[in-house]
């Protein structure tokens, strides 16, 4: 082996690891930015929640994933630097600028998704149907439908809105409404339930010609 021959080889090799020692220097880099992304999400997501309920928890974990993000520069690879290895470092290269745009895609859709959960959370799917995002509270959990206390303070007794709540169809959603007088029905026995009517609690024929209930849809399936 001529010297030149030695020499070549040793710069290859030279070569080689230096791209090596590089390749892994960005793979210990992305994993220290994901982690910190995920810790600054979840952060994020609970403060949020605490202060602003879903929407808050949604904002505040992609807020604090974006803030991550900041906190490191893409990692890059000038394949120019290189004689020899020059393609296997154009080839890295494109892997990290792909794992960056592909981040940069999955945490706008996961953005997107947390939106839609947040929606699930405060009640947008209550009732088995989508209401409007903009008639729900974004901020509040759990059930959007009215109370009976609410009903009640409708004008009528809420006979003229209760058609229009999602509920309807819902014996359950109904129940905290027996505890309330509605005006001219006479058919729900104060600190009863809708689940224990019966012969004994409302009469057939009271029931069945009450305007509230043909309001609500329930005499249809009750007493067929």
């Amino acid at each position: 082996m001529t010297y030149e021959e030695a020499q070549l080889r040793s710069d290859i090799a030279h070569e080689n690891f230096t791209l090596q020692k590089l390749i892994e220097a960005g793979e210990s880099l992305m994993g220290d930015e994901q982690q910190t992304m995920g810790i600054l999400g979840l952060v994020g997501k609970v403060l949020g929640s605490i202060f602003g309920g879903p929407i808050g928890g949604a904002v505040g974990e992609a807020s604090g994933r974006f803030i991550g993000d900041s906190l490191y520069e893409d990692y890059k690879i000038d394949p120019n630097q290189f004689k020899f290895a020059r393609p296997t470092a154009a080839k890295a290269s494109r892997e990290f600028r792909d794992f960056y745009n592909d981040m940069s895609n999955q945490q706008w859709a996961d953005f997107a998704a947390n939106i839609g959960m947040a929606y699930i959370q405060a009640g947008g799917l209550e009732g088995g149907e989508f209401h409007n995002p903009t008639e729900i509270d974004w901020s509040t959990y759990g059930n959007q439908l009215p109370t009976g206390e609410e009903v009640a303070n409708l004008p009528d007794g809420g006979l003229s809105e209760v058609n229009t709540f999602d509920a309807r169809s819902s014996l359950s959603a109904w129940e905290e409404f027996s505890n309330f007088d509605w005006e001219g029905s006479g058919t729900i026995v104060e600190g009863t339930s809708l689940f224990g009517v019966g012969e004994d609690m409302v009469s057939r024929v009271e029931f069945m010609t009450n305007p509230l209930y043909y309001e609500m849809g329930l005499v249809e399936g009750l007493f067929k």
